[in-house]
């Protein structure tokens, strides 16, 4: 029995992996660092030094490789980074709602 458990625990190891890749690529890949740093500055032509401060500032600056990594530790961390529009972190907002959606959530369950 404890041969399966452990079995079923490496097999689980690939599938997070892989997990966190399909996230990244979609949250990072499809839509491009430039077009991110575009829609988030707030004039509505920003310079081109604007963009670049703006992309180092976020780490798009980084090779794809060690984003993905800086990506995956924060995510073991259960880091989840800061809101755009509020800049306050994202664990905050979740220890703030976590109470309603279980309200919600455990009379349908």
């Amino acid at each position: 029995m404890l041969r399966y458990v452990i079995r079923r625990l490496l097999y689980a190891v690939p599938t997070l992996v892989g997990v966190m890749l399909v996230t990244f690529l979609l949250f990072y890949v499809v839509i491009s660092p430039t077009t991110l740093a575009k829609r988030n500055l707030t004039s509505k032509a920003p310079t081109q030094r604007e963009i670049q401060a703006w992309l180092k500032a976020h780490g798009y600056d980084k090779p794809r490789y060690k984003q993905f990594g800086a990506y995956m530790w924060s995510l073991l961390r259960f880091d989840f980074g800061k809101s755009d529009a509020t800049g306050e972190p994202i664990n905050e907002r979740l220890r703030k709602s976590w109470g309603p959606s279980l309200m919600i959530q455990g009379p349908a369950f």
